[in-house]
């Protein structure tokens, strides 16, 4: 056999072994996504298995140029955080990964307003609107994040400018008049106990329009009443 050939056999040898390893690394991170998407359904739905996350998943890192996969990586880790005792330091770990993966893919308003959550429980409350801001700049009217980024509102609601309250009406509103579902069985109900446990009823008043004040009222009673109940 001729160098040349040598040369080009040796090349197409290692061009194969590069896809072949490169394949196998796709396919690894694939399982492991399917076990992370596994776990983050389990756990939205209440499903009680799995209860836990393997190990072996929250210490891999996803490939370093897929922002989205980071972003499924430190959901997994958010929620991985809520079952075990170590607190801090897994919210700094899932605040990491969030960082991570909108540095790589900037427009993810879910992600933004996970972040904006793991800062206000790390105390970094600047830092949450900031990020809550963000998410509505990428995503303005999202369904599916107008509860999420409701309970960040009115948390934050004192320090909203009011640039920031718009927007946060928009998503109080939406709550209100969305249907039933899975995730969120009485929205209105939802609403109101959360902005009473938050002290925030006066906000909630504000972001609604006049006509739904007398509904809002009854809920209040009815959240009240709860709170007497169970006191």
């Amino acid at each position: 056999m001729r160098l040349g050939q040598v040369c080009v056999s040796l090349a197409a040898a290692a061009l194969m072994t590069l896809l072949v390893w490169q394949g196998v690394t796709v396919l690894r991170e694939r399982w492991r996504l399917a076990a992370l998407d596994s776990f983050v359904h389990a756990r939205w739905w209440g499903n009680p298995s799995p209860a836990t996350l393997p190990s072996s998943l929250t210490d891999w890192r996803p490939g370093n140029s897929d922002g989205r996969r980071w972003a499924g990586y430190s959901q997994a880790l958010v929620m991985a955080a809520n079952t075990r005792t170590a607190g801090r330091f897994h919210l700094l770990y899932a605040a990491a990964a969030t960082e991570k993966s909108l540095s790589l893919t900037p427009a993810q308003p879910a992600a933004w307003a996970r972040l904006a959550l793991l800062r206000l429980n790390l105390g970094a409350n600047d830092k949450a609107l900031a990020a809550l801001r963000l998410s509505w700049r990428t995503g303005p009217a999202m369904r599916g994040l107008a509860w999420a980024r409701s309970q960040l509102a009115l948390y934050l609601w004192p320090v909203l400018p009011d640039a920031d309250r718009r927007a946060a009406i928009s998503d109080i509103r939406q709550v209100w008049r969305q249907a039933a579902s899975a995730a969120l069985p009485y929205p209105r109900q939802a609403l109101v106990r959360f902005a009473h446990g938050a002290v925030r009823l006066d906000a909630v008043r504000e972001a609604l329009p006049k006509g739904e004040h007398a509904l809002l009222d009854k809920r209040i009673q009815s959240v009240l009443m709860e709170a007497a109940s169970a006191s």
